[in-house]
């Protein structure tokens, strides 16, 4: 996933293209990671369940995509019209 995500995934060009007017490309690699997208938060939650605290690593490899990636996955979540499914469970 983290090598897809990066800005103007689509090649809009235009910040606050409306969504309804995006078409997918083609060729569109938020396909290929689509599921990812959506549902990583809901499987980080799962992962760490009942546990008395994460993982130092597991911490830091969410912090590092946050930084990094964070603004790249809303606009993809955004792009895969999965907005309520990708930010709400």
């Amino acid at each position: 996933m983290s090598t897809v995500l990066q800005r103007d995934m689509y090649d809009l060009k235009a910040p606050g293209f409306q969504i309804d007017k995006v078409q997918t490309p083609y060729s569109d690699l938020l396909a290929t990671v689509r599921y990812s997208c959506v549902f990583w938060v809901d499987h980080l939650r799962d992962s760490i369940g009942d546990k008395d605290a994460p993982q130092r690593n597991t911490l830091e490899t969410v912090q590092t995509f946050v930084e990094q990636k964070y603004l790249y996955w809303l606009e993809a979540v955004s792009l895969l019209r999965a907005m309520p499914e990708g930010t709400y469970q």
